[in-house]
């Protein structure tokens, strides 16, 4: 129904323009008019499209998707919350961080601990649906996207998954 307006609407403005110019002239205004109204339709249609593919997507990327954003480091990971608090429990341990707190329950799960240089590692745990676990690295005050990413290895090591 959308698009079907959009046509109209392109046709109509079509006529007008070539009606109240004498019609049958080609000029290079003309030509531009005429590109105009499809270039609006495709990007409607690109628009609305957008919503969809992104949903698609994100729904292919499922468990193993990486994204650092704002000084976090996002994963989703294989297993429910108890196996990632453990795994980064050991994966802590490992790499010889000092651990200052932890505490889990059956939906969520956190792990603070300093390195050698005093920065702080931040590592929160989330369940979703379907098994997977929502895993979220801070390392320091603004983020250390390579000293993550070691965590994470680390942390999928411990799960099997590497």
């Amino acid at each position: 129904m959308f698009l079907q307006n959009i046509a109209i609407a392109t046709a109509s403005f079509h006529w007008r323009i070539s009606f109240e110019n004498g019609g049958g002239f080609v000029n290079r205004s003309y030509r531009t008019y005429r590109v105009l109204p499809l270039m609006a339709m495709l990007f409607a249609v690109a628009l609305l499209l957008s919503g969809c593919a992104a949903a698609v997507v994100g729904g292919a990327a499922g468990a193993g998707a990486v994204m650092f954003k704002e000084g976090e480091l996002k994963s989703t990971e294989r297993g429910n919350v108890d196996q990632v608090y453990n795994a980064a429990i050991n994966a802590v341990d490992k790499l010889k961080l000092d651990t200052v707190t932890k505490n889990a329950d059956s939906l969520n799960a956190k792990i603070l601990a300093k390195e050698s240089n005093g920065d702080n590692v931040d590592i929160k745990m989330e369940q979703k649906p379907n098994n997977l676990t929502e895993v979220k690295i801070r390392v320091g005050a603004v983020g250390n996207q390579e000293r993550a990413r070691l965590i994470l290895d680390e942390i999928r090591r411990e799960l099997g998954e590497a």
